[in-house]
């Protein structure tokens, strides 16, 4: 039996009440904007948009996998995770305090050991209510603490966000870009490549999974097979009335033609036809290739688009990483060393992306050019200060 894949996201710890809340502010979205496709398991997220469609199940950190469902159908991956603590808290506070940001360190390294702290997508939510964000009042301590917590975040993997969880943050952000709080969150869901996730196909209205795929290539070929034997009979058809046209005739000639020339006749009456059939033959596999290769064309073109469409993602999410470490990088909490190992990485995961979406015919140019600069460096931060324009 074929077990269906769902991705694991996972949000801790739950001994924090923010956690359980923002956990309930997630599925409470997930299930209101899908609700022709929602699930009977509560833990699940049916998360579509217009490029495919994933099965979530948002889970506690420590919470069995066997506490919400006995389907053993199912095979689960672990793709993310969230950790939260308390934004509001002081500095001086948040190294004492259970639910600080000190206390993830400790929490990270128990889900690592335990297999539950997915790659796909990691989030650090600090969480607040109704005042500004609280490293936001321009001070360099403020400044210096959220570099370090940033960098930690760049360290390990995680996307640092500030979720003001009152019902007017929740509501605020929706309209802009670049999103922030509670619908930065959301968007990262929502926009991530899970593993559960099934294509779908642009223009047919279908999902694209593995069983479509196989019955839409079987009615394609059992048409094609259908159209084939349909010419052949035509063609045997033709030639048999041919044949039997031309037996009337031999019929109704005089009965003063020899034996040899009726016989000659006859051969040549019978390369004319089988000639007649294979041109024929040859006629319908002809068009039925032109319609094979058309189809072959469109596919890969759907195909292309596609993972076009998919790249486009990717460089938004690199891009905002990238802005993250500018942002770290102008409050100078790092050295000129660290700046251009990060800001190089960065800058060569875009270019492989560009270069997947076909902006690298420039390239090869401009190498020498730039054989003995800061290139990754330079590139990185002229492309943010034109986005930041923009």
């Amino acid at each position: 039996m074929t077990k269906t894949t769902h991705s694991v996201l996972r949000i801790g710890p739950l001994t924090n009440p923010n956690a359980s809340l923002l956990r309930t502010a997630i599925a409470s979205h997930f299930q209101s904007s899908s609700s022709q496709d929602r699930s009977e398991d509560e833990d699940e997220l049916i998360i579509s948009n217009r490029y495919f469609t994933a099965s979530v199940l948002l889970k506690g950190l420590h919470q069995d996998d066997t506490t919400t469902t006995t389907n053993d159908d199912r095979h689960c991956v672990e793709d993310g995770l969230i950790l939260v603590f308390n934004a509001e808290q002081s500095s001086s506070q948040q190294q004492q305090q259970q639910h600080s940001f000190d206390s993830l360190q400790s929490i990270h390294e128990a889900a690592i050991s335990t297999n539950r702290a997915g790659e796909t997508l990691r989030i650090i939510a600090g969480i607040y209510y109704n005042t500004p964000p609280p490293l936001s009042d321009g001070s360099k301590q403020s400044e210096a603490e959220y570099s370090r917590r940033v960098l930690w975040c760049l360290d390990y993997g995680y996307e640092y966000l500030e979720i003001d969880m009152s019902e007017r943050g929740r509501k605020s952000g929706w309209d802009t870009r670049d999103k922030e709080g509670f619908a930065r969150c959301i968007e990262a869901v929502g926009g991530c490549m899970w593993s559960s996730h099934v294509m779908k196909q642009r223009g047919g209205g279908g999902v694209d999974g593995g069983s479509g795929n196989t019955s839409c290539g079987g009615g394609v070929g059992r048409e094609e097979i259908v159209r084939k034997e349909s010419q052949t009979a035509t063609a045997i058809e033709e030639v048999g009335g041919v044949t039997r046209k031309d037996d009337e005739q031999d019929n109704a000639g005089t009965t003063a033609t020899t034996l040899e020339s009726s016989s000659s006749m006859k051969q040549c009456s019978d390369a004319d036809r089988e000639a007649a059939a294979m041109q024929s033959l040859l006629k319908g596999v002809q068009v039925n290739d032109e319609e094979s290769n058309l189809h072959d064309e469109d596919e890969k073109n759907e195909t292309n688009q596609q993972q076009q469409e998919i790249s486009f993602s990717e460089l938004e999410h690199v891009m905002n990483e990238a802005k993250r470490i500018r942002q770290a990088s102008k409050n100078e909490c790092m050295t000129d060393e660290e700046r251009r190992k990060r800001a190089g990485d960065t800058a060569v995961r875009l270019m492989g992306l560009l270069e997947r979406l076909g902006f690298d015919d420039d390239s090869s140019n401009d190498e020498d050019d730039c054989e003995n600069d800061e290139s990754d460096v330079d590139d990185l931060d002229v492309i943010l200060a034109n986005r930041e324009d923009i």
